[in-house]
């Protein structure tokens, strides 16, 4: 029982430590998924906030502009701050100094002083249900009384303070439209609505049904169909609910400031569950949802986004970041399996590294043994016989041949993966291939192969004499190792377009399996019938093959033909000078 707890210990810890970066992968992905899930909230949370935030820009600005409009006109009750007594003496006994000084001293504040263009004042006796109004028009510095139709929208009204007495009057002012749309609103929104390049503006009097400001010379009316805020410049009333504060003020406070105060904190608090109130200053007991901000309003700021609307914009902003957030994700997730994999080729590199290294040593001790077996034999003098002391030399030649054979590829294939420059030549490629199988001769005898060698012309390119040897000799002897049961090795040479030197060399083998195809040219990568069957070799001949042509330019290819066998294929290209040549000799 214990031998078998060890041996699933073992098997496990070998899983784990073969397979750990892709159960860590394994366990990351759902962690990203999440994390895209959550990203895309985030984005969705941030797209919400982003809106608030124009829109609260938006009203920030409106605002400034309305506040500065309002400044012009919202003096008048703090310059005119007379009593109901005091205005009734005036009137009664004509004393206009007073209004006189009052006037002169808002003719000298207002930026644009022609804007009042008529001033009132009103009386109802309100102790007489059906009183008639009497009005006093303010005109070369006296007043006369006159008969207005109090309900004028042009008209602006603000109730002056009761005395003693109890009587109440109301002024009234008339606007100059002319002064307020061509000269001081203008010159206002260039001033407050400048830098605000990402929207288009425009004011619109309400009553007159005209445009009185636009920021850019567009067509207004189809990009102001859905405007993005509709905000109320100045209201009719806005004086009159501006100075009757004193009359909504609680008892318990003394001062008109507290009570301002108090109604502004209190408005404000209301606003906040909606940005699209933040803005709302105009006292009206109607909660906020139910409230129309440019009712009654004279005129009114119209906004919208250059790129149609706010939604656009915040859609846009959400696409954006959706895309810079998932994007990353999945660079991140690429990275991972781009990490995974080379966690993985590397560990199955080491282990072919180690394998190579076992094949490696136990190839190397084969001829040092019989070398050293048979030095030894021959220096301790046991073997006395010339025949026998010959067949001992032949032998440790051979081996020593071998042995010098394998430390040159080694050697090569070191060289070539130091990226060292090779010496080309001018080769024939027929004397290069007759060359080389007169190395293997013995061999492809011994092994019983039938050799059919086509190469009808000399082909000539520029290529290093010993690599490509040893390119072609690796071929030759992988074919003798793996296609004993065919016996066959098959090479030819041609060209093709005289451009590219083939070099084809076949057999009967067995051929190769689909999934090892793609994986022979790597290096110390041994199949898994040489494995099996204990074939000897490193692992590194088809690799070093394919080095070796690339570096002269070529490529190396693999056609597998089932049961009747492998072919390798051989391109090299010949050099436009050497193709003249070739088209020019006699026996070609």
């Amino acid at each position: 029982m214990t031998e078998v707890h060890v041996l699933c210990y073992n098997k496990t810890m070998r899983f784990l430590k073969r397979y750990w970066s892709l159960i860590i992968t394994g366990a990351l992905i759902p962690l990203l998924m999440l994390l895209a899930i959550n990203q895309l909230q985030w984005v969705q949370d941030l797209g919400i906030r982003e809106r608030y935030r124009l829109i609260q820009g938006l009203h920030a600005t409106a605002t400034q502009l309305g506040n500065a409009i309002q400044n012009e006109l919202g003096i008048i009750p703090i310059v005119f701050d007379m009593d109901g007594d005091e205005i009734s003496q005036s009137l009664a006994k004509g004393h206009t100094d007073e209004f006189s000084k009052r006037w002169e001293a808002w003719q000298s504040y207002a930026q644009s002083p022609d804007i009042i263009s008529d001033l009132y004042i009103l009386y109802i006796d309100e102790r007489t249900a059906s009183a008639v109004p009497v009005v006093w028009q303010w005109k070369d510095s006296s007043f006369l009384q006159v008969t207005i139709d109090i309900q004028d929208p042009s008209l602006f009204m603000f109730p002056l303070r009761p005395g003693d007495s109890g009587k109440r009057f109301t002024m009234l002012i008339r606007v100059n439209n002319e002064i307020l749309e061509q000269k001081l609103i203008p010159a206002l929104a260039e001033q407050y609505l400048f830098g605000k390049n990402d929207y288009y503006f425009r004011i619109v009097d309400t009553v007159e049904k005209n445009v009185v400001y636009e920021s850019s010379n567009t067509d207004s009316h189809m990009l102001f169909a859905n405007p993005d805020i509709r905000y109320p410049l100045l209201k009719p009333d806005y004086l009159f609910l501006f100075n009757s504060l004193p009359d909504m003020r609680d008892p318990g406070f003394e001062t008109v400031p507290a009570m301002t105060i108090l109604q502004m904190r209190r408005q404000s608090a209301r606003n906040q569950e909606n940005p699209d109130r933040v803005a709302e200053v105009f006292f009206d007991r109607r909660p906020p949802e139910q409230r129309d901000r440019t009712e009654r309003a004279r005129w009114v700021l119209e906004a919208v986004h250059k790129s149609g609307s706010l939604k656009a914009v915040v859609n846009m902003f959400i696409v954006r970041n959706t895309i810079i957030s998932l994007g990353t994700l999945v660079l991140l997730a690429f990275a991972l399996i781009a990490l995974t994999i080379a966690v993985r080729r590397n560990q199955e590199l080491a282990e072919r590294q180690q394998d190579f290294i076992a094949t490696v040593t136990h190839e190397l001790k084969t001829p040092v043994a019989v070398i050293g077996s048979g030095a030894d034999n021959l220096a301790s003098g046991i073997i006395t016989d010339p025949q026998r002391t010959q067949q001992y030399g032949t032998m440790i030649l051979e081996e020593s041949k071998k042995l010098a054979t394998m430390v040159d590829r080694f050697l090569i294939y070191s060289r070539l993966s130091s990226h060292r420059p090779l010496e080309f030549t001018r080769l024939n490629l027929q004397d290069l291939i007759h060359s080389v199988l007169d190395l293997y001769k013995q061999q492809l005898v011994e092994a019983e192969f039938r050799v059919e060698c086509i190469t009808p012309h000399p082909v000539y390119v520029n290529g290093d004499m010993q690599t490509l040897s040893l390119a072609l000799g690796n071929l030759i002897s992988n074919a003798i190792k793996h296609a004993r049961e065919g016996l066959f090795l098959g090479i030819d040479l041609r060209k093709e377009n005289h451009t590219w030197a083939i070099i084809s060399v076949r057999d009967h083998g067995p051929g190769i399996s689909r999934q090892e195809r793609k994986h022979i040219f790597e290096a110390f990568y041994r199949g898994s019938v040489a494995k099996s069957k204990q074939i000897p070799g490193s692992g590194l001949g088809l690799n070093v093959v394919r080095r070796i042509i690339e570096t002269h330019g070529g490529t190396v290819s693999c056609e597998i033909f089932g049961e009747l066998g492998t072919m390798f294929i051989i391109k090299l290209p010949i050099p436009d000078h050497i193709s003249l040549l070739s088209k020019e000799a006699p026996h070609e």
